[in-house]
């Protein structure tokens, strides 16, 4: 232990965290009497006692109960845990991490209980990735000190959870295996049916399918009904699971009615709607549409109950599939509008989330700075007695020189000592914060291509209620031509966002790619068999030029397509060139070309042509026409301007 005064400095520190006193005047009084303890190694309660005080009072009297006649330590760590179950998490990190800067435990065990202890705040300020770091440096090391199988299977439970959150389904699978073991050990029937369910889930996320079907098949057992019947009923439902990968689909059915029957008899709506739209997808399967979005409608109940939002998207997007094929217009916008609704709910909560986690982010790098400082001035305050006592020795034994150059030496080498030390702290604090940002960066990264996601949707939505509409009856040829027009347009858009969502790349699109993709799109929609030959260089725009410049190629393209011959291949061809910061782009065809009126194009009566000047007015470029050159073009247009 270190001295006292860090023990006393950490208890007025909580006090003024949490505005209250926590009932530790004795302790201070204690501390007035004597300054600090040197090498304080009392024990009254080992780390099993008082893992069995802290948890059986928390399931008893739903708080932490500090025993009488704990020593200082002992205190601390109670007091902690106390704070940690019933206050603030942030307080509690605050003073697991002042623990372990400080070194203020007695053996390697309690220094891994108090980051396992580190590990479960984190991971309640949702820092996942933080506590599974912690939490690799514990395991399995921790278990050596553990005298308790019901401590071991506690903690290891703890661990495969938050393994299994973090998608580390192989080292899951190994702590539900250990857990397993000890399981049947001491043969408690409830936690062996719970955990071959867990971790027959884990071998069927590792492919080990016939192994989980086994699992699973053995909590089938009649005897394990009145054990737990949530945990029996979801054993039929899970072999379910596996079944429908392997097109078994009526024995999935069965298993799932089963499943439905058990979960009706406890009753709990636990499970019941990942059942209701597995039998929808099995139904869908089976091309059974009135069964299937009967029972994607059940799920879609249970979910609205459960107010899972992401559960009742993806099952409306599976409504909206089936409805467009095979439903009427009215149901199919009504289900489209609800879509919206909860599609919205769904954005503002990834954005509320993410706000949460920076604040959390932010909240853990100021305890980091915290504790840095704190555990500096400390080392100053340290460094200053030290000096001082060795001014007095000095002063004490001026004559013997040679004592005196011997102690200041030895303080060099440990002033040196304290250099290293203070940088491998530094070092440590340094990874932890990359690790923090690293994190807070993929939250927002998804978020943003979950986005593009939705916009890129939400435009297809809309392309197919265009295509809905110009299918109605009575819509003449004109109108079908102009939903066809604007389809091609919603089209050229939806795919920048298609684009960006798939590369991965939020500032620049491949706009080769992007121009092949939508060309080849409108040469399949149209009635006429044009042979096009397209020459399009390779090079990547931002989203703010992709977008109006796409619009506008739509444009030309449609155009050289309208007015191509059958009988001739329809050569195009898209050129960029780069001159003092502008870049101009021209679009070649071996068409007919156009009649200039005094040297420019009339766009009164021509949407296109509007279309053009708007757009490009938009991206700041001008434009150029030039009438046919035999031999050499037919339409000629060029665009010149700052494309970033």
């Amino acid at each position: 232990m270190k001295h006292k005064a860090v023990l006393f400095f950490l208890f007025f520190y909580c006090q003024l965290a949490i505005g209250q006193s926590i009932g530790e005047e004795g302790f201070l009084e204690e501390y007035k009497l004597q300054q600090h303890i040197d090498d304080d190694k009392s024990i009254n309660y080992d780390l099993n006692q008082i893992i069995t005080i802290v948890e059986k009072s928390i399931n008893t009297e739903e708080k932490v109960i500090i025993p009488e006649g704990v020593t200082d330590f002992e205190r601390l760590l109670f007091t902690a845990r106390r704070i940690q179950h019933n206050d603030s998490q942030l307080i509690a990190i605050k003073l697991f991490k002042f623990m372990l800067e400080f070194e203020l435990y007695r053996t390697k065990g309690e220094e891994l209980y108090i980051k396992l202890l580190m590990s479960t705040s984190l991971e309640y300020i949702g820092s996942r990735v933080l506590a599974k770091n912690y939490l690799e440096d514990i395991f399995p090391l921790f278990l050596n000190y553990l005298k308790s199988t019901d401590h071991k299977r506690f903690f290891l439970t703890h661990y495969a959870g938050l393994l299994m959150r973090n998608k580390d389904y192989v080292g899951a699978n190994r702590a539900y295996k250990s857990i397993l073991q000890l399981n049947v050990e001491v043969e408690d029937s409830i936690m062996l049916l719970k955990t071959r369910n867990n971790y027959g889930h884990t071998l069927n996320l590792l492919g080990k399918k016939d192994s989980a079907l086994y699992y699973f098949k053995e909590n089938q057992r009649e005897i394990y009904k009145h054990l737990d019947p949530v945990i029996y009923a979801f054993s039929f439902g899970n072999y379910a699971t596996i079944l429908l990968e392997r097109r078994e689909l009526d024995s999935v059915i069965f298993y799932a009615q089963k499943e439905i029957t058990l979960l009706k008899e406890v009753p709990t709506r636990e499970g019941l709607d990942y059942t209701y739209k597995m039998l929808g997808d099995c139904y869908e399967i089976m091309k059974r549409i009135d069964s299937s979005c009967h029972y994607y409608m059940k799920a879609l109940e249970v979910y609205k109950l459960n107010k899972n939002v992401e559960g009742i998207i993806e099952t409306m997007e599976k409504m909206i599939s089936i409805k467009a094929s095979n439903g009427n217009d009215n149901e199919l916008k009504m289900l489209i509008k609800e879509h919206q609704t909860y599609n919205d709910s769904l954005i503002e909560s990834l954005s509320t989330k993410t706000y949460e986690g920076d604040i959390n982010v932010f909240n853990y790098l100021k305890i980091l700075d915290e504790t840095q400082l704190s555990k500096k001035q400390f080392d100053v305050l340290e460094t200053k007695n030290r000096e001082l006592n060795y001014l007095v020795l000095g002063l004490a034994v001026l004559l013997l020189l040679l004592i005196v150059i011997i102690i200041t030496r030895r303080a060099n080498r440990m002033k040196l000592q304290m250099a290293n030390n203070d940088l491998l702290s530094k070092n440590k604090a340094l990874k932890e914060s990359y690790n923090t940002i690293s994190e807070t960066n993929a939250k927002s990264e998804l978020l943003l291509k979950e986005l593009h996601h939705r916009v890129k949707n939400n435009l297809q939505m809309i392309i197919s209620l265009f295509n809905l509409q110009s299918n109605a009856k009575g819509v003449d040829e004109r109108s079908i031509k102009m939903f066809r027009v604007a389809q091609d347009r919603i089209f050229s858009i939806a795919l920048v966002h298609k684009k960006i969502y798939q590369s991965g790349r939020f500032t620049k699109l491949n706009f080769k790619e992007y121009l092949e993709a939508f060309i080849k799109e409108i040469v399949q929609n149209n009635k006429e068999q044009v042979k096009v030959d397209i020459q399009i260089e390779e090079f990547d725009l931002s989203i703010d030029s992709a977008v109006p410049l796409g619009l506008i190629i739509n444009e030309l393209f449609t155009n050289s397509l309208k007015h191509a011959q059958p009988e001739n291949n329809l050569v195009i061809s898209i050129k960029q060139t780069k001159e003092e910061g502008f870049s101009e782009f021209i679009y070649m065809d071996n068409g007919q070309g156009i009649n200039l009126k005094g040297g420019t194009i009339d766009s009164k009566n021509t949407i296109g042509i509007t279309l053009i000047k708007l757009l490009s007015e938009q991206l700041g470029a001008k434009i150029e026409f030039k009438e046919a050159k035999k031999g050499a073009y037919g339409f000629w247009f060029c665009i010149m301007g700052d494309f970033k």
